[in-house]
């Protein structure tokens, strides 16, 4: 009896085993399968990382970034790219953080293996190229950077490129328009303390100065100030005839309707890093017939069939009409994955070389050419705010 009760439970005991070894064997077959499918469909998937500020001060620009990345890669998709992969975009929010826009492209970089990037301001694409240049060959990746004003950027690396409006030629048109053609006399300045305010005034300040055209103010406010009263009775003390307001979020845009508040009349003019619906909302009054820099695409009656066809997708599929800004994003998603297809390389130094010689694409934006450090830079035009709509002040090519 207890010989026969013995056998039993060891017979209980050896299919427990048997049963718990083709267990485990069955969950390893099927993890295996489960990697290998899922490195067959990585090797079908070119991944990049897109690094923008989607909360905070900066939110507004990169929401308008985010749609037209979005919008061009649903459209690169359906055509398909080098041999029929599909593209990924991983977004990560750095609100103009420099330190979160670094951890974040480490992040993608060492642990998403990511090879390409999309960028915009200043502090995150500047941390991002200069851990470019810094990097080994093996860890170097692309950085396609928009809405970044500072001059000559790309030279950091030639795995960095840049579509949009120079610093210089912001300035340049600040100064051709208002003071060469409209005959504005007696400027006053309020600027960003950071990189993009600096650069833009500095050339701004060196024309008045060689042209002996006197500054009436020149006032400074940091990212993120909410008050700035003080600093506009100040400008409002020294009579200006015109305000140029430089900046690139929405603390620029508080200034703006704060400016009004305090009894500012004369004329207010901004850049086209604070024009989108958001900032003239923050603005209030301050928005009331502001002139602002801006690209043709922003001038709808200049725009032509493949602007109007951008326009009327946005439209379904957000509600409202889009500004360059999502329109610079499309580009440059556009840009760098028919760099990936003609380079038939997966390799960031081919890719960049094969980008670096792209003459008279056409785009959204106009036709684009990147010149021998890897800038596209854009003309301008002035357009003046009247009833949430654009009116051409003056081009300035």
């Amino acid at each position: 009896m207890s010989t026969s009760t013995t056998t039993t439970g060891g017979n209980a005991t050896v299919k427990k085993i048997v049963f718990g070894v083709v267990a485990v064997a069955v969950v390893a077959v099927v993890a295996f399968f489960a990697i290998r499918n899922q490195n067959a469909r990585d090797e079908d998937i070119i991944k990049i990382g897109v690094i923008l500020p989607l909360t905070g001060g900066g939110s507004a620009v990169g929401e308008q970034a985010k749609r037209g990345f979005l919008l061009a890669e649903n459209d690169i998709n359906a055509t398909r790219i080098n041999n029929d992969k599909k593209i990924k975009l991983y977004f990560e929010d750095a609100p103009l953080d420099a330190t979160q826009a670094l951890n974040v492209y480490k992040k993608l970089r060492d642990i998403n293996h990511i090879k390409y990037f999309l960028s915009c301001f200043s502090q995150n694409s500047m941390v991002i190229a200069e851990t470019i240049k810094s990097s080994s060959d093996n860890q170097k990746t692309i950085l396609m950077t928009t809405h970044l004003l500072i001059e000559d950027f790309p030279k950091i690396s030639p795995y960095v490129f840049r579509i949009n409006v120079t610093s210089k030629t912001e300035a340049e048109c600040f100064y051709q328009t208002l003071i060469n053609q409209l005959g504005y006399k007696y400027p006053a300045l309020y600027i960003s303390n950071d990189d993009f305010g600096k650069d833009v005034s500095s050339h701004f300040i060196r024309l008045c100065e060689q042209n002996k055209i006197p500054i009436i103010k020149i006032e400074t406010f940091n990212r993120g100030q909410m008050e700035h009263r003080l600093e506009l009775e100040k400008i409002k003390a020294g009579n200006p005839d015109i305000v140029i307001f430089i900046g690139n979020d929405e603390t620029t845009a508080h200034a703006i309707r704060q400016a009004r508040q305090v009894g500012i009349q004369c004329q207010f003019v901004t850049t086209c890093a604070v024009a989108n619906a958001r900032n003239w909302q923050i603005a209030g009054e301050g928005a009331k017939n502001i002139f602002y820099t801006s690209l043709d695409f922003d001038f709808e009656p200049h725009n032509n069939e493949i602007q109007k066809m951008y326009r009327q997708k946005y439209y379904e599929k957000y509600g409202e009409q889009p500004c360059f800004l999502s329109a610079n994003a499309y580009v440059s998603l556009e840009l760098l994955a028919n760099g990936i297809k003609k380079s038939a390389s997966s390799t960031p130094f081919d890719v960049a070389q094969t980008m670096s010689v792209f003459k008279d694409i056409e785009t959204l934006v106009g036709k684009i050419s990147f010149n021998e450090i890897g800038d596209a830079p854009l003309d301008v035009i002035m357009l003046r705010l009247v009833n949430n709509q654009g009116e051409l002040v003056l081009s300035h090519k």
